[in-house]
């Protein structure tokens, strides 16, 4: 049964089925946007119901002649949200499911062991974080951007889930405060690229002077975006500053963080490490080791104690560095496997003939960091 329930300039909303689409006028269609019905020409089915639609997908879509398209609203409800605070939302057990689902299948394409490490070899940690993940993602803005970002370019998508979970693990790691709503930020951080021409996000050759002034704009873009959306002033400040540095040679604004500025400390030191283990349209991913080689030369956009701290959440410590195991013998790292970096090679400081490996049981590990 199909009940007319709202109108607009741009599209009819209506329920089928318990749930809510859209007919949205198809020059109003925005990457990100899921179809809600199959498309058909004459009989031959063209594009599936469920389809996460791309600029390309609309440009076909105009292309065909198409003027009214189905839209699918979010699994949920809207819930309704305050400038501060956006309240529980009530969502089905396929919801669930599907957000469970998606959690798990991110996750497996980022969530490997020569980038985590060990960062995440509890099953409590996993559950934990799916949780987070589902709260988030049953309100509908925060569902609605996503989608969009996933419509719009994937690579970035799958980068701010990265930081998403890395970032949350270390928020706990620390005793940050706030943890869900850093996560929150952690997962929107880079939503201003939804601005950023796609051609840009994904040039495979050295950007222009213009071209990267115009990419450093999606920290403003994305304050924008989440302002207008009613997140918090916390939250948009993390999209905003996450480009900051110590220093003041960050942007958009040259601020220099102080400890003050944790939690944009902590999302910058992630969104880096997340950025050079990842791959990029324009390289190949570094390994975990030479990433932290190069968050600790040349990015220096937080205390050593951070550094610290993360590498020994990962348990993936740089080549060279000296360390304390847990049976109080200091050891300098001399091998890595980039496939187990996690199991490296050491020599005793002090007798550097001795060789000493981390045994698989973990019985004796590392414990702290003495220098890097």
């Amino acid at each position: 049964m199909l009940n007319l329930i709202k109108m607009t300039n741009n599209y009819v909303a209506t329920e089928r089925g318990g749930w809510t689409m859209i007919q949205k006028n198809a020059g109003h269609l925005e990457p990100g946007d899921i179809l809600g019905e199959n498309l058909y020409r004459d009989t031959t089915l063209i594009l599936n119901k469920g389809t996460v639609l791309t600029e390309h997908h609309i440009e076909r879509i105009l292309q065909w002649g198409f003027r009214l398209v189905y839209i699918q609203e979010d699994d949920v409800e809207p819930v309704e949200e305050t400038p501060d605070v956006m309240e529980e939302a009530v969502v089905s057990p396929e919801s669930v499911a599907k957000l469970k689902r998606i959690f798990f299948e991110n996750l497996t394409s980022v969530g490997l062991e020569h980038r985590y490490g060990n960062a995440l070899h509890r099953i409590s940690d996993y559950h934990w974080l799916e949780s987070i993940f589902i709260k988030h993602l049953s309100h509908s803005k925060v569902s609605r951007l996503l989608n969009r970002l996933r419509g719009w370019d994937p690579y970035t998508y799958i980068h701010s889930f990265d930081v998403f979970i890395l970032g949350t693990l270390f928020a706990k790691q620390i005793g940050l405060n706030n943890i869900e709503e850093f996560s929150l930020g952690c997962l929107l951080h880079d939503i201003g690229k939804i601005r950023i021409p796609i051609r840009i996000l994904k040039k495979p050759t050295k950007l222009t002077p213009n071209e990267f002034q115009l990419i450093k704009k999606h920290t403003v873009f994305g304050y924008d975006i989440l302002k207008e959306n009613n997140f918090s002033d916390y939250v948009c400040c993390l999209a905003r500053d996450h480009h900051e540095r110590m220093d003041g040679s960050g942007y958009p604004q040259g601020l220099r963080l102080n400890e003050e500025n944790r939690a944009v400390k902590v999302l910058g030191l992630i969104d880096v490490y997340s950025a050079l283990t990842l791959i990029r349209p324009y390289r190949t991913a570094f390994d975990s080791q030479t990433a932290e080689s190069i968050l600790i030369k040349e990015c220096k956009m937080v205390d050593k104690k951070y550094y610290y701290a993360f590498f020994k959440m990962l348990e993936i410590f740089p080549l060279h560095s000296t360390v304390e195991l847990t049976n109080g013998v200091q050891a300098k790292v001399s091998a890595i496997n980039n496939l187990a970096p996690s199991y490296p090679i050491l020599h005793d400081v002090h007798n550097e003939s001795e060789q000493i490996k981390i045994p698989l049981d973990r019985s004796v590990k590392v414990e702290k960091i003495i220098s890097l």
